[in-house]
């Protein structure tokens, strides 16, 4: 997930490290404005994930400024990390510093031979679909492929209603195809790891069901 950006600027001041502890509270705050209630973990559960080391959390930065963030979390039983979260500050989107921060991390899981793994909502539902549409070009512009034959859908983060999403893959062939059984795999741990939710529980179920129809009328 992920906010907007335009027109490039000169990078060469952007440096991009891990998070410290005093980064929490300013990455904390963009979190709130950048990311729906529905799509936001507890700020306890975030924490709790950087501390024990199951996520990462990489900070952007100037010289001057605070620039934005990227939470990634590996998903270890199969070979994909997940970009949880990738935020740029209001006032600086537009100006290449997104891209910069998804080269940066994508860059990172090629070095551990594992692929990059983006949920970005899907542009033909819900009321900003101008907005989704360029989520999705954004990624496919920095070398990111659609996941075809599924449904996907992120279950609500805060008890309300799940949102439509489109599943991002970023491999260094510049495509994936992934059979049945390691699709449903890959979903199986991102519900499990990421939502705390069982393979009985009705979104994922819907998920599986979409994938099924898919591959069996190919």
């Amino acid at each position: 997930m992920m906010e907007r950006e335009k027109s490039m600027i000169d990078l060469t001041s952007l440096n991009i490290r891990k998070a410290k502890e005093y980064d929490y509270s300013a990455c904390l705050e963009l979190y709130h404005e950048a990311f729906p209630s529905n799509e936001r973990h507890p700020d306890e559960v975030i924490l709790q994930r950087i501390t024990s080391g199951s996520s990462i959390l990489y900070v952007a930065e100037t010289k001057d400024q605070f620039v934005g963030f990227a939470l990634l979390h590996d998903l270890t039983v199969v070979p994909f990390v997940l970009l949880d979260y990738l935020a740029v500050q209001r006032d600086l989107r537009g100006k290449g510093y997104g891209s910069e921060m998804l080269r940066f991390v994508r860059e990172k899981c090629w070095q551990q031979d594992t692929f990059l793994l983006v949920e970005a909502e899907e542009p033909e539902f819900g009321e900003n679909q101008n907005d989704r549409l360029r989520r999705i070009h954004f990624y496919q512009r920095n070398g990111g492929c659609l996941i075809p034959k599924i449904n996907y859908l992120l279950p609500p983060l805060d008890n309300t209603f799940p949102t439509e999403m489109k599943l991002i893959v970023f491999s260094q062939a510049n495509h994936l195809e992934l059979c049945k059984d390691r699709l449903i795999e890959l979903v199986g741990a991102l519900y499990e790891q990421l939502y705390k939710r069982g393979k009985e529980d009705v979104y994922f179920r819907l998920i599986l069901q979409s994938i099924n129809e898919a591959y069996d009328t190919n």
